[in-house]
């Protein structure tokens, strides 16, 4: 998830502070995925990723700047 969305998505949803704790109790940010190919999966708790909902200011380009923080 990126951290740049988060208050964004919540202003849209008007779940507020119930939602934001939620997104970040249960998502990966970018910066921590750089991590997970070297681990197993089983070790990991990792699920295939999903990218709803869409917030149209973020693309696929701010996702790669992102994830190459932490993984070439």
């Amino acid at each position: 998830m990126l951290e740049e969305g988060i208050e964004r998505l919540v202003a849209r949803t008007g779940n507020g502070a119930r939602l934001k704790e939620h997104l970040l109790a249960s998502h990966s940010f970018p910066r921590k995925l750089g991590a997970l190919p070297a681990m197993p999966v089983s070790k990991t708790g990792a699920q295939p990723p999903h990218f709803r909902p869409t917030i149209p200011r973020y693309g696929e380009a701010d996702w790669e700047v992102a994830v190459r923080k932490s993984w070439a």
